[in-house]
């Protein structure tokens, strides 16, 4: 047996799963590894073709603090999450991909920070790792950091776009809780890019105070050919179309229940339609093949001549 279940949980720790035979094992064992002993590892697989349920039932047959659910149907990582945020009994909230791993310290520091200063959200830093290359820094802020309000927060996930990730997060669950419900009633269509943005948003939107540990304690791994950073023209279109859905889900929040979030959209619409311009920069298409996609990206967001300066005063008004 390589672990004990706490009475009294303190963070449960969601991984979605698709796919990742050969890389859960380092993400579970690096979760076994945690400082922090009151930890429960809530393991959704979205129905795996590869063998990765297996995997993880024969560890967590070693381990009672983790529980696997099989999903028989796949459908999308977001649908995964909230599965398990539903398990979750912690009094905090945290997210590893099935792909990556963690620092052992990692929930203590962040569980220890939120409890230092109330925090609805504690935030550090990450690797990004790609095969063959150095680990990157992401967020690369030199000091800690404390913000106050929900569009202070918000403001944080334009500002550090890298902050979007739910992954180097940990949330108070109480936190979640109307977003929850509100999926409970009504659920956001399927969404497979930016959906962590949204997630983080939906939730900052109702948060009030966030703290920034600035240590580097998650694990980004960049598999070769994924849907976020592989590029050629359906990719881009198919990315657009999610990118649309996004902003549409967004908008739709900020009427029904956070009107915080109307600076933020507009901010992210402004920074997709850029993101989107210079994607078909990198693709080199010309001629019909270039009017076709500037076509159905002005469709799809607006036309925005002067995105630099909307984000830019945006910030001052």
């Amino acid at each position: 047996m390589v672990g004990v279940l706490s009475p009294a949980v303190t963070v449960s720790v969601v991984v979605p799963t698709f796919n990742v035979a050969g890389e859960i094992a380092r993400c579970l064992a690096s979760l076994q590894a945690q400082t922090l002993a009151a930890l429960e590892i809530l393991v959704v697989d979205d129905a795996s073709a590869d063998g990765t349920a297996d995997v993880v039932a024969a560890i967590a047959a070693q381990d009672p603090r983790i529980r696997l659910t099989r999903l028989v149907q796949n459908q999308g990582v977001q649908h995964a999450r909230f599965v398990g945020v539903r398990q979750a009994r912690g009094t905090y909230l945290g997210f590893v991909d099935g792909d990556d791993w963690v620092e052992p310290t990692m929930f203590a520091r962040l569980a220890a920070a939120a409890d230092t200063h109330n925090a609805d959200v504690a935030v550090c830093d990450a690797w990004h790792e790609r095969l063959g290359q150095p680990p990157q820094r992401l967020l690369r802020l030199p000091k800690p950091l404390q913000l106050e309000s929900p569009a202070a927060l918000l403001q944080f996930l334009i500002d550090r776009r890298s902050a979007v990730a739910v992954w180097n997060k940990l949330f108070r669950r109480a936190a979640w809780q109307a977003l929850v419900a509100q999926q409970d009633a009504q659920p956001w269509p399927r969404i497979d890019l930016l959906e962590d943005g949204l997630l983080c948003a939906t939730v900052f939107a109702g948060c009030q105070r966030l703290v920034y540990v600035p240590e580097p304690l998650y694990h980004y791994l960049e598999r070769p050919g994924s849907a976020m950073h592989g590029l050629d023209t359906a990719r881009l279109q198919r990315r657009m179309t999610h990118y649309h859905a996004v902003l549409a889900v967004l908008e739709a929040e900020r009427a029904a229940h956070w009107p915080v979030l109307a600076r933020f959209n507009r901010q992210m619409a402004a920074i997709i339609y850029d993101s989107v311009t210079r994607d078909m920069a990198k693709l080199g298409v010309t001629g019909a093949a270039r009017r076709a996609l500037a076509v159905e990206r002005d469709a799809l967001f607006g036309r925005r001549p002067w995105i630099a300066f909307k984000v830019w005063l945006d910030r001052w008004l």
